[in-house]
C-alpha cells in the first residue's frame, strides 16, 4: 500500500486513521529514507477508485495537521507527563520536616513555607499534565480502533498541546521566579541539626535545586515557551492563544513542505510550493554556514586565551 510512490532507498508508513471526504475514505502515505533520523522524503494521499484527486487534496491539510499533533503529544506529551517529580516530593517532606521542628527564625520560616507551597504546586500541576496525556492519548486510541478521524477530532486534538504548555509554564514559572529560595535552604541543609531530618533526602538533591544548577536549566525551559512573547499579565486564556497562534504558524509551514513534496495527487499549484521551498532551504544554509564561521572564531579566540596563559 503506497509503494508505487516510493522511490530508491526509502521505506514507506500509512497512517491508517483515515480522513472522511465526501464519504470516501482517504489515507496518508509518508516516504522516509532507510537511514536511521532520516526525515520526511515526500507523500502521498491514498484512495480506491471511488474517490477523486479533488477530495483526496482536500485530505492533505487534515492528515498533516492530525499526524504532527498525535506525533507531539504521544511523544513530548508523553514525556513531560512521565517525569520523575519523587526528588521534588521528598524536598518537600523534607522542608515541611525543618519547618515542623521549630529550627527557623521568621523570616526563613516564610522562604520555607513559600517553597514548600511551590512544590505542592509543581507536583499538582503534574498530575494535571498526567491526567491530560491520559485524556489525549484515549482520543488518539479511539481513533485508531474506529479507523477515521473527523474534523472534530482533529480540533479536539489540537487543544491539548497548548494546555500541555500552560501546565509547564505554571509549573516553573514561580519556582524560578523565587529559586534563590533553595540557596538559603541548601546552606542550612548542611547544619548538622538539619541533616538529621535529611536520613530519606539524596545529599546532591539540595545542590541540584539551588540557583547556580537549576535556574538555567528552568529559565531555558521558560524561553523555550514564551520565545519573546509577553506572557506579564496574560490570563491562561490568553497565553493558551499565543501557543495556539504560534503552532497554527507552525503547521501551515509544514503544510506547505508537504505540498511541495506531495507524489499523488499532483497539486495544480505545486510549483509555488517547491520554489518556496528552495528559498527557505537556501536560506537553512545559509544560517547554518554563519553559525559554523560563528563557532570556528570563538574556538580560535579560546586558542589565542589559552596560550596567552600559557
Amino acid at each position: 500500500m503506497g509503494v508505487e510512490y516510493q522511490k530508491r532507498m526509502e521505506m514507506t508508513t500509512v497512517n491508517l486513521d483515515a480522513y472522511i471526504v465526501n464519504d470516501h475514505a482517504y489515507y496518508l502515505s509518508i516516504y522516509k529514507g532507510k537511514f536511521f533520523g532520516s526525515s520526511d522524503k515526500g507523500y502521498a494521499i491514498l484512495y480506491n477508485d471511488t474517490g477523486n484527486e479533488t477530495d483526496a487534496l482536500q485530505s492533505v491539510k487534515p492528515h498533516i495537521y492530525y499526524g504532527i499533533i498525535n506525533n507531539t503529544m504521544e511523544n513530548t506529551g508523553k514525556h513531560r507527563a512521565e517525569l520523575d517529580f519523587s526528588p521534588q516530593e521528598s524536598v518537600k517532606h523534607y522542608l515541611q520536616s525543618i519547618v515542623h521542628a521549630g529550627l527557623l527564625d521568621r523570616e526563613e520560616e516564610k522562604i520555607y513555607k513559600r517553597s514548600i507551597r511551590i512544590l505542592e504546586n509543581m507536583l499538582t500541576l503534574q498530575d494535571e499534565m498526567i491526567d491530560l496525556y491520559n485524556e489525549s492519548h484515549a482520543h488518539f486510541e479511539a481513533i485508531k480502533a474506529r479507523g477515521y478521524f473527523t474534523d472534530e477530532d482533529l480540533e479536539k486534538a489540537r487543544r491539548f498541546p497548548p494546555v500541555a504548555n500552560l501546565i509547564q509554564y505554571k509549573q516553573f514559572k514561580d519556582r524560578y521566579q523565587h529559586r534563590t529560595d533553595f540557596d538559603v535552604i541548601y546552606k542550612y541543609g548542611k547544619k548538622p541539626a538539619f541533616i538529621q531530618h535529611a536520613t530519606h533526602l539524596s545529599p546532591m538533591i539540595l545542590k541540584r535545586m539551588a540557583s547556580r544548577l537549576s535556574g538555567p536549566v528552568i529559565k531555558d525551559s521558560l524561553d523555550r515557551l514564551e520565545k519573546d512573547a509577553d506572557f506579564h499579565d496574560k490570563s491562561e486564556e490568553e497565553m493558551k492563544a499565543i501557543w495556539a497562534t504560534r503552532s497554527e504558524r507552525s503547521l501551515e509551514e509544514n503544510l506547505e513542505e508537504s505540498f511541495a513534496t506531495l507524489r499523488h495527487p499532483i497539486p495544480t499549484n505545486r510549483d509555488q510550493y517547491v520554489q518556496k521551498r528552495k528559498k527557505n532551504q537556501v536560506k537553512l544554509h545559509h544560517n547554518l554556514l554563519f553559525w559554523f564561521l560563528n563557532v570556528l572564531v570563538i574556538i580560535m579566540i579560546i586558542g589565542l586565551i589559552v596560550k596567552m596563559y600559557k
